[in-house]
């Protein structure tokens, strides 16, 4: 079957404006992470989840949910978050994210893009979620922890 082409060019049109149109070819899925502290020095726990998307420009778009799981224990729970490049294999700190909410709600949400480093684009995101006591003399962290690698 032929269509003229204004048949064709309205057919295409009509499906746009009705919210037919498909993703871009390059478009970036989002890669999950799920992690949880352990049990074994603590009665509570940690939780972390959520997802990173790679955007073309070299970053990636980080985004979910800590959470401070009961029973309450006097430690909160601690996500941090490091980025590698390409070209250099080393780790760079961006974030510590805490919950120290002692298990009450649904967590603390976060939504945040890694920084750029000249031309360089992120490669990977690490994670490692952990129960920490805050005191006097700084934070005082569990040994159980769980960490996550979330690569391009």
């Amino acid at each position: 079957m032929h269509l003229p082409r204004t048949t064709l060019a309205a057919a295409l049109a009509a499906a746009a404006a009705g919210g037919l149109t498909a993703a871009p070819a390059h478009a970036a899925l989002p890669k999950p992470f799920d992690l949880f502290s352990g049990k074994s020095a603590t009665p509570g726990d940690a939780h972390a989840y959520g997802t990173v998307t790679f955007a073309r420009r070299g970053q990636a778009l980080v985004q979910g949910t800590l959470n401070d799981l009961c029973p309450a224990d006097g430690h909160g729970a601690y996500l941090e978050v490091w980025v590698t490049f390409n070209g250099n294999g080393r780790f760079h700190t961006v974030r510590t994210l805490r919950d120290r909410s002692r298990c009450e709600g649904a967590g603390k949400t976060f939504r945040f893009w890694t920084p750029k480093k000249g031309n360089r684009r992120v490669t990977g995101v690490h994670f490692r979620v952990r129960e920490c006591d805050k005191t006097a003399a700084g934070l005082r962290c569990t040994t159980d922890f769980s960490t996550a690698d979330v690569e391009r």
